[in-house]
This record gives C-alpha cells, sequence and structure tokens, in this order.
C-alpha cells in the first residue's frame, strides 16, 4: 500500500538529526518554552519574512488565542470559507463571533465575494491557503486594508508556499501554522505557531499562552494556555532546513501527475476525473494533491484495491456540519467530488508511476462500470 500521508517515512528521512535534537532537548531540563522554542521562533520567524514568531500547542488553539488577542468576540463577524478543515472556524465561534462564508474558486477564497460579505460588523478577513496553494493575498490585502479590517492568514496547509513573492503568513496582522504530524512543516505530535510584524501582538501572545500572565504572574485576561514543548521545538528546528528542498520534491511529484492526468480525464459524455489545483509553480507547496471525481466512489474503491492511498479532505464543508449550519451557503467545489492521493517527499519514482497507472485505470474503469 502507497500511503497518502506519511510521517513516519520523514522522520526516518531525518532519523539522526532529529534523534540528536530530541536528546538535547530532553537533556536540557527544561521541557516547556525554552532554548529550542526560542531558537524555533528566531528561524522561522526569519523562514517566512516576519519580526516575529510564537509558538503555540496547535494551529487551532494559535487561532483561537490570536482572535482573543486581537478582541474579536461576540457581534463580531469574520469572513472566512466553509471549504477548509472544521479547525478553521471552531475558534471564531468559540470566542463568540460568527463566520460568514465567502465563496471559493479553485478551492481559494474568491476577493470578490470576501468583499461582498462585508458588514459594520465584520472585523476581520481569513482566507485560508488550502492544500498548500497560496489565496490572492495581493487582493484580499488591499480589500482589508480599505475597510480597515484584520487580515489574517490560515497556512495551516502551506508552509513556505508564496504569492507575489512574498511567503504566506508575512501578508496580514498574522498567519498561524499547524505543525501536525502529516503537515509539510511537521513535529512528532501536536504543535502551532503564529507569525507577525506586530512586536506588540506578539508580545501579547507570548503573555496569553501562559494564561496571560505578566512577569508577576498576574493577568488582566481570561484565557487558558497554548505552549509548545522543547521537543517539538527541537523537532521542528531540524526540520526547518530542509523544508524548501522538500516542498521543491512536491512540486517535482505534482508536475508529473498534473502532466499524466489527462489522459483519462474524459469519458464519452462527462468528464469524469481532473486535477483541482492549477499551475504547477513555486508558489504552491502542494501539501495535498486533490483530485474531482464524478465516480468517485468508484473510483476510490479501485484504488484501494490496488494499493493506493486515497483520502477525502474533507467529506463536509464546515457549513453542511450540524455544528455550524446556522451560518448560510456559499458556492465553490463540491465535497462529493474531491479525494486526495499520496503526496509526500519521500515517495519514489517507481511509487509516482504506480500511482498514475492506477489512477488513470480507475478513471477509465469508473467511466465504463
Amino acid at each position: 500500500m502507497i500511503p497518502v500521508s506519511n510521517p513516519r517515512a520523514n522522520y526516518l528521512a531525518h532519523k539522526d538529526e532529529i534523534d540528536e535534537a530530541i536528546a538535547r532537548a530532553v537533556s536540557s531540563g527544561r521541557y516547556i518554552v525554552g532554548e529550542e522554542t526560542e531558537a524555533f521562533e528566531e528561524e522561522y520567524a526569519e523562514f517566512i519574512g516576519t519580526q516575529h514568531c510564537v509558538a503555540m500547542s496547535s494551529g487551532t488553539s494559535a487561532l483561537e488565542m490570536l482572535l482573543r488577542a486581537l478582541e474579536i468576540g461576540p457581534g463580531d463577524e469574520v469572513v472566512t470559507v466553509s471549504h477548509t478543515a472544521t479547525g478553521t472556524v471552531a475558534p471564531i465561534v468559540m470566542v463568540g463571533a460568527k463566520p460568514v462564508w465567502a465563496d471559493t474558486s479553485g478551492g481559494l477564497m474568491s476577493p470578490q465575494s470576501a468583499e461582498k460579505c462585508i458588514t459594520p460588523r465584520t472585523k476581520a478577513i481569513l482566507p485560508v491557503h488550502l492544500y498548500g496553494e497560496a489565496c490572492n493575498m495581493t487582493r484580499l490585502k488591499e480589500i482589508a486594508d480599505f475597510h480597515g479590517l484584520y487580515l489574517i492568514e490560515d497556512a495551516c496547509q502551506a508552509h513556505g508556499a508564496r504569492h507575489n513573492g512574498r511567503r504566506v503568513g508575512s501578508w496580514g496582522i498574522a498567519g498561524f501554522f499547524s505543525h501536525y504530524p502529516t503537515k509539510n512543516l511537521a513535529c512528532l505530535g501536536d504543535g502551532g505557531s503564529i507569525t507577525t510584524d506586530n512586536k506588540m501582538l506578539a508580545s501579547k501572545l507570548r503573555e496569553m499562552r501562559f494564561y496571560g500572565w505578566d512577569k508577576h504572574k498576574s493577568t488582566d485576561i481570561v484565557c487558558g494556555q497554548s505552549r509548545l514543548s522543547e521537543i517539538q521545538a527541537a523537532v521542528l528546528r531540524v526540520k526547518l532546513k530542509y523544508l524548501d528542498e522538500e516542498n521543491a520534491r512536491r512540486r517535482i511529484i505534482a508536475k508529473r501527475y498534473s502532466s499524466a492526468f489527462p489522459k483519462a480525464l474524459v469519458g464519452d459524455r462527462e468528464q469524469v476525473m481532473w486535477p483541482l489545483h492549477g499551475q504547477v509553480d513555486e508558489t504552491n507547496v502542494f501539501h495535498q494533491y486533490v483530485l474531482e471525481s464524478t465516480r468517485r466512489p468508484r473510483m476510490m474503491k479501485l484504488l484501494k484495491e490496488a494499493g493506493i492511498g486515497v483520502s477525502i479532505h474533507y467529506p463536509h464543508w464546515v457549513r453542511q456540519q450540524s455544528a455550524y449550519g446556522n451560518y448560510g451557503h456559499s458556492r465553490g467545489v463540491s465535497s462529493s467530488t474531491v479525494m486526495s492521493i499520496p503526496m509526500y517527499p519521500e515517495l519514489t519514482n517507481r511509487q509516482i508511476s504506480s500511482v498514475i497507472d492506477e489512477v488513470n485505470k480507475a478513471a477509465s474503469a469508473a467511466w465504463y462500470s
């Protein structure tokens, strides 16, 4: 079986360095927000191109802390997309604000739709760089600046992606990242981070991840905690050194996929299967490679029988889930057609060829069955 993602393969690719880094963190005797975390924050801020990075315990908690730090709460609206993971939307609702759905185009936020969603209650625009592809940040920043809104980037699937030469996470008031084990920049457990050029915001977030304590362990804000362990920070420091190289490998894989799949795109009367992604270039880091298919159930069955991992990201968009169904509707890619195929830098050329062959076979067989 060729899995859709393979975190263990990435660990094995850097095993000696990771094991050494873990041993260094363990022997230090300080296990929460110590030298490893501080070093990671400096290195990742430099990588993204911001003045500050604040490490957190997960991408979801990072967004919740960020919204609270920006005083977004009851009565406020945040323009975002339904075509995303639940973790993008849950913190908005948890702080008492209301998500407002902008339409998507090619899976990414439509700037035109986002602007139409703005009301007097809007406090922020929150685009999602889904599957590793950057949104149109030039236009979204123009809209946010014109209307006096915060621009917050969900870059949890887009570590290293670029728009107009700038890395995502550097365009708005802040960007937030997940370092979950399957991400492009992943630790060996949960982890997250926030990047920003705003010194006061970074300082406030550093206090908030420790209950909002100041140096006297006193607080004037009600919040929990969100801290990255030293072990995970040490792992991230190792993997960060290889991120650009591994993202380049993902693009090579994506280019092979995109060049090969048009052979089986079209049946006699309808389109059977097509890549969701647009042009393969330096802006996209391909956290996932996503296909759409009008015959998805049949294709997935055939691929699994052939030993090719395939997954659905996500079975239902957020607005389709019962917990978030009261926040309206939006237009975009159908959740009933998308599926992800194997994508990670450790895929061998032979495995890539196998994936291509079996996807093309499955598309043809799904049409005639």
